[in-house]
């Protein structure tokens, strides 16, 4: 039996509607006056809804659910609150829908769960801290090149299936590897926004994560917004916090459509005028917290898709010019075999440097410029020049699932940046690999790494030491 608002004591007559047309996932609800914009609104049938259009005679509101269950003449009363979802550890291993609601089939949540508004401010000026600590991500080009701080946004750019969303995955496993100390244990959140359900499988055998699949346009516009507040709990909590959204793009394009079917004014591209808000109200909330609120943070890496490189379209301009960086990949690189697919010459972070370990900083501090320098002398005959860039390029080459601690890149660079045997190197995967054994083989090399590890510096006491051990490693391999 569906209920009836009306007959319930203590509601007010301004804050119950009816529903006078519902159609694409779109209810046009007249009577309901009190209502605020993005408030959270209930139907007799049971199903929740979000007014996103307020006008003299009626209310526009998306429907957060299935609007087959909402006929004409239905009754709507607002709740004067915003949408909310759970919070807290919890949730970490579940799989969630856009309302934060467990759809994994397994032991429901306690209904004394904490929950929070998912549309909030983000945290001001003075309740900020300066980003000053590096987030290992494991993949070397990040790390050398574009270092990212912990509590930074960094876009992840690229066109369909140029490696974005595997790069945005080993970057979280990654993170088991470097930070299983419960102390320095980096908790991580991935949204799924409008992505294939078989797509969504797959990514869930690969790790524990939070996601939304084929949903309506009103959940895929939601979901960053959920997963961005159930991150912001374990920031507030004095936690170190990832939260990887896939993809912003997805979201632009469900918001465009709920406007375009609220029949509201549009712009560029038919996007509404409000969308570089919607995203700048996202990102802002990633942020490193002051002492004095905990210190945490929350790193977020928006995942962008372009059209045939084009970074100059709106929604991937509006995103990097929101966030402290980009990195770039590159469908033409990634025709040509390079994986991942880094742009270099486009790829950029802005405060990263400032957060990366001294020991990678004193060993790649010319290398972008010597990896751009070689490539735009490609049409010049030296040899020299060609066969170190090539090392250089394939020492930026890394399989999917493979991670690369700091203390080795800062001893492979080492190696490159001193060695003038690239002529012997004829596979350097092979040769990599040797590397690493060597250095692990004995406890005077593994010392080497130690002492890495602990002071993130390369002083000249371990540079003394790494040489002599690249010494002994070539004259035992006849390189």
């Amino acid at each position: 039996m569906r209920p009836d608002f009306s007959s319930v004591s203590g509601i007010s007559s301004t804050r119950t509607g009816q529903v006078i047309s519902v159609a694409n996932g779109i209810a046009q609800v007249s009577g309901i006056r009190s209502v605020k914009y993005g408030e959270l609104v209930r139907f007799s049938s049971g199903e929740k809804g979000m007014a996103l259009s307020l006008e003299n005679d009626q209310v526009g509101i998306i429907i957060l659910g299935e609007d087959r269950n909402i006929r004409k003449g239905d009754q709507v009363v607002s709740t004067n609150s915003i949408v909310n979802c759970p919070v807290g550890k919890e949730l970490l291993g579940r799989v969630l829908d856009a309302l934060g609601n467990p759809i994994d089939g397994k032991t429901p949540f306690l209904r004394t769960l904490e929950t929070r508004e998912i549309d909030v401010k983000a945290p001001g000026i003075m309740d900020r801290k300066s980003i000053t600590q590096q987030l290992i991500t494991g993949i070397k080009f990040i790390d050398a090149l574009i270092p990212i701080g912990l509590g930074q946004r960094e876009a992840i750019v690229g066109d369909r299936q140029t490696g974005k969303t595997s790069l945005a995955l080993d970057i979280i496993l990654n993170q088991k590897r470097f930070y299983d100390d419960i102390k320095t244990r980096k908790y991580c959140i991935y949204v799924a926004i409008g992505q294939k359900r078989s797509s969504v499988a797959q990514i869930v055998k690969i790790l524990e994560k939070y996601a939304t699949a084929s949903d309506a346009a009103s959940l895929q516009f939601l979901a960053p917004f959920t997963g961005c507040t159930i991150g912001e709990w374990f920031r507030d909590n004095g936690q170190d916090c990832i939260i990887v959204y896939d993809d912003l793009s997805k979201q632009a394009n469900a918001y465009r459509q709920i406007n375009l079917l609220l029949k509201r004014p549009c712009g560029r591209d038919s996007y509404p005028g409000d969308i570089f808000y919607i995203h700048s109200r996202l990102l802002e909330r990633s942020s490193k917290l002051s002492d004095e609120k905990g210190g945490g943070s929350l790193t977020a890496l928006p995942i962008v898709e372009t059209q045939s490189n084009n970074l100059s379209s709106i929604i991937p301009n509006n995103i990097t010019s929101i966030t402290d960086g980009h990195i770039v990949l590159d469908s033409d690189l990634f025709l040509q075999g390079n994986r991942p697919a880094f742009n270099l010459g486009l790829s950029i972070s802005r405060i990263g440097s400032s957060t990366q370990l001294s020991s990678i900083k004193q060993v790649s501090k010319h290398l972008k410029f010597d990896l751009l320098q070689f490539k735009e002398s490609q049409h010049f005959n030296n040899t020299s020049y060609h066969e170190k860039y090539k090392l250089l390029q394939e020492l930026f080459q890394q399989n999917q699932f493979q991670s690369f601690e700091p203390e080795f890149l800062t001893c492979i660079i080492h190696l490159i940046n001193s060695s003038h045997h690239f002529n012997t190197i004829k596979d350097f995967k092979s040769f990599e690999q040797l590397f690493y054994d060597f250095l692990h083989s004995k406890s005077e090399y593994r010392d080497i790494l130690h002492s890495i590890k602990i002071s993130s510096e390369f002083n000249d006491l371990i540079k003394s030491k790494l040489d002599k051990a690249i010494d002994e490693f070539y004259n035992l391999f006849n390189f």
